[in-house]
């Protein structure tokens, strides 16, 4: 299922326009933690920090979108004990240029292990990370 919905990923992201970024807000209008370009392929960011996340023993999702015509890639926590998404923290990737840009947001900055944050750094080094 985790690779299906990454090679979904993967397809809505390839050949993708140029990003003009907005700010570093996200899409639900949250202002990111990190606004970041990296020269890492969408695909790979979004396969890397899901399998990353996964591997800090948390429930991991993902949604495909497009935001403004743009077609993004939300990966976050996924349903917790209550049985809803919880969203914290998020991160969106979408293409921009010949990589891609990282938007990520925690809901209370500074609550959650550093290892998130430090995944998605990881992350957008080209290639880092990847197990597949």
């Amino acid at each position: 299922m985790k690779r299906m919905v990454i090679m979904a990923a993967a397809t809505l992201l390839a050949g993708c326009a140029v990003l003009n970024t907005g700010g570093g807000v996200m899409s639900d209008g949250r202002h990111a933690l990190l606004d970041q370009y990296s020269a890492a392929d969408p695909y790979m960011v979004v396969n890397c920090v899901y399998n990353g996340w996964s591997r800090l023993g948390v429930n991991v999702e993902s949604t495909s979108y497009a935001a403004s015509g743009v077609p993004t890639v939300r990966v976050y926590r996924g349903v917790g004990a209550d049985h809803k998404a919880q969203y914290d923290p998020v991160l969106e990737v979408r293409p921009s240029g010949s990589g891609s840009e990282l938007l990520y947001v925690e809901a209370h900055p500074g609550t959650l292990p550093r290892a998130f944050e430090q995944t998605v750094k990881q992350c957008m080094v080209p290639y880092a990370g990847s197990t597949d």
